[in-house]
């Protein structure tokens, strides 16, 4: 079994990874796959984790890559951009706003409809899910697979669309306080899964 574990560096070397972050944040240039090809950072020391199967809440978590933004990537010159924009980051760390109840932020930083709910065929209860994810990420497609056999409506973000991946960063953020996101990462309500366990999701979801 091996644990995710962050990578300990130089604090220079954080600082330019931090602004190589920020950057392509800024320029949208920031994706999954992009961030994987470069070992987890768009230049600097590499912030990726390894595959992990990490024991939590009873179940195993199991994503194919897991990424760690910067602990603090803002420089102090950084000017908020949010013009046009109703959610999501703002390019200095900050959001712009975030979205009401049964909305989501989308990858052109406006808030939209989330779908219809799915059935819960365990008491009644509706939950709002949401899978980021990629077409090369197996656990991913596991996760869909899950979701269209038990007929649970989600929202299904593809991290490698532009604005996807800060977006997904953002939401962990607001959620749990930490800029993490794995492959993948599912949102169930207020519940944040950085991997994927069935029985976990089933639990979330009252099944």
């Amino acid at each position: 079994m091996r644990l995710a574990r962050a990578q300990s560096v130089h604090p220079l070397l954080r600082v330019l990874a931090a602004a190589s972050f920020l950057i392509a944040a800024c320029e949208g240039d920031l994706t999954i796959s992009s961030l994987r090809s470069t070992g987890g950072s768009t230049g600097g020391p590499p912030m990726i984790l390894p595959p992990s199967e990490s024991p939590t809440d009873g179940g195993l978590l199991r994503s194919d890559a897991s990424f760690a933004a910067p602990d603090a990537y803002v420089p102090p010159s950084c000017v908020p951009f949010c013009d046009g924009r109703q959610c999501g980051a703002d390019g200095c760390g900050s959001v712009c706003g975030t979205c009401g109840e049964g909305t989501v932020c989308n990858a052109a930083s406006q808030c939209e409809a989330l779908p219809p709910v799915g059935n819960d065929p365990g008491g009644g209860t509706t939950h709002q899910v949401t899978l980021y994810g990629t077409t090369w990420c197996g656990y991913c497609q596991q996760a869909k697979r899950f979701f269209q056999s038990n007929d649970i409506a989600f929202t299904d973000r593809d991290l490698d669309e532009p604005g996807v991946t800060e977006e997904a960063f953002e939401r962990v953020y607001e959620l749990t306080g930490r800029y993490s996101v794995s492959t993948p990462t599912v949102i169930v309500d207020d519940h944040v899964m950085l991997g994927w366990s069935e029985s976990q999701c089933r639990d979330y979801l009252g099944l």
